[in-house]
């Protein structure tokens, strides 16, 4: 919900977080937010030319020679496998099922 200052009244009587504007302001704009970066750099980023990557929401990435290590802390939880998305600094992607053990190894030369 969205600030009720915007009205600048409270819920009768005078109690309350007031009018219920819309929901594209905190929640929605959180929302948005998420997906733009989910668009642009994955649940897992990878630069190989830099040898660096970065996971996000639950996700970490490590590099070693051959693999590229993706976890993710909240696989397992519930006993379910997940699907992220990795994305590449050259342009590509590639979807990716992280099995229930909340780890996978992805071989460097896709």
């Amino acid at each position: 919900m969205e600030n009720f200052g915007h009205f600048g009244i409270l819920t009768p009587p005078e109690k309350g977080i007031g009018n219920f504007t819309l929901y594209d302001w905190g929640p929605g704009s959180a929302c948005k937010a998420w997906c733009r970066i989910r668009d642009h750099y994955g649940d897992a980023y990878v630069d190989l030319g830099r040898n660096r990557a970065f996971g996000i929401n639950s996700v970490s990435v490590d590099l070693d020679k051959r693999n590229i290590l993706v976890r993710d802390a909240s696989v397992g939880t519930d006993g379910r496998s997940r699907d992220i998305k990795v994305v590449f600094s050259d342009g590509k992607e590639r979807n990716i099922e992280l099995p229930r053990e909340g780890k996978v190894e992805i071989p460097k030369a896709i």
